[in-house]
């Protein structure tokens, strides 16, 4: 399966019509006027100065959170919502341009066909939210962590190492001793179902307007050059 078809358009209308046909799912959501105006973006490693279709990963892996980690943020995420809004199919957006700058070379994007989508009421974005939550809210962690964990010493342990055992590159959660592997997975699951408040397939307008990380779950979308608009 190639990774992305690039499509030659000789005016911008063209490009236009297939977006209208094959994007409508998309369209009635966020209306018309994003063929015009686009109202998602996301920053990808290459430029293209077209339009792509691309195809998401059936299993995508992090770029730098802990594979444990995210597994387990999928398994929550998927038992409440029936998707792995982390990995399965997933196109992450933002309707701020400058955030999605930050990942690459910033396109418009369009789900193509029929997909679903998760955002989250009180976080721009999950891993930055999960990162300082020990600075911004360091006795709730403590309260959540203490449901979980009855000696404070493993309380403390946990909130001393809390950024570096959610990324990848600063050692991950290997780094814990493994009996406390599956504890701080619970951990965490509580912050993401109960702390930052997932919106499933509701909200969309509201993500927009403020900017939030938005997962997409769908086979295939539109990428397309801002310069096209």
């Amino acid at each position: 399966m190639k990774l992305f078809d690039i499509f030659e358009t000789e005016n911008s209308g063209n490009f236009r019509d297939i977006l209208k046909q094959e994007c409508q799912p998309y369209l009635k959501l966020v209306g018309n006027e994003a063929l015009f105006k686009p109202v998602l973006f996301r920053g990808e490693s290459v430029y293209s100065d077209t339009m792509i279709l691309k195809n998401t990963y059936e299993a995508r892996r992090p770029v730098s959170t802990d594979t444990l980690v995210q597994d387990g943020i999928d398994e929550a995420l998927y038992e409440h919502f029936g998707v792995r809004y982390r990995s399965n199919h997933i196109v992450f957006a933002t309707s701020n341009r400058t955030i999605a700058g930050d990942y690459g070379h910033v396109c418009s994007i369009f789900p193509k066909g029929d997909f679903s989508y998760l955002w989250f009421k009180n976080s721009l974005d999950l891993f930055g939210t999960l990162g300082s939550f020990n600075r911004h809210y360091p006795d709730k962690l403590e309260q959540i962590i203490s449901k979980v964990f009855e000696d404070p010493k493993d309380v403390r342990l946990i909130q001393m190492n809390w950024r570096m055992l959610l990324s990848s590159r600063q050692g991950g959660l290997k780094e814990m001793p493994k009996r406390m592997h599956s504890g701080i997975i619970k951990v965490i699951q509580d912050i993401v179902i109960n702390y930052t408040q997932p919106q499933h397939n509701v909200g969309i307008d509201a993500a927009i307007e403020t900017g939030r990380e938005i997962m997409i779950h769908c086979k295939q979308y539109y990428c397309c050059n801002e310069d096209m608009f």
